[in-house]
């Protein structure tokens, strides 16, 4: 079984997956069968391009786990087959050993309805009552 694992640095879980630096690809089968896959996702414009380089990068994957991630790439993951977790576990190496013992939680309050970078379009615009 392979597991994609979003990170910055190779040891800790990244908390988007779209703006992770790579994906650690792991083989549990063969422990020492790992791979880093540059993301190619944080230079694309956020949306459709990004969610279907992340998709390419991971589909012979069976397992994804991320920090947190937006509804759109949760979904399009899951409908491939592929077990999504959203954890609150930040080391790669309990990440794998959790996998392994069949232990390791999804928390779906990590998976957003809409990306949270601080946009906030609902609040951009001023309220001018009418007098």
């Amino acid at each position: 079984m392979k597991i994609a694992i979003a990170s910055n640095n190779g040891r800790t879980v990244a908390a988007s997956p779209g703006h992770a630096a790579y994906f650690v690809i792991i083989n549990l089968e063969h422990e020492g069968d790992y791979e880093i896959r540059p993301n190619p996702a944080p230079a694309l414009p956020h949306g459709a391009a990004k969610h279907q380089a992340i998709l390419e990068l991971v589909q012979d994957c069976q397992v994804f786990v991320a920090g947190g991630m937006g509804k759109p790439i949760y979904r399009l993951l899951s409908r491939q087959g592929i077990q999504v977790y959203a954890t609150d576990e930040r080391d790669i190496q309990n990440v794998v050993a959790s996998l392994k013992r069949g232990t390791l939680t999804h928390n779906p309050e990590r998976v957003h309805s809409h990306h949270g970078h601080h946009h906030h379009h609902d609040h951009e615009h001023e309220h001018h009552q009418a007098h």
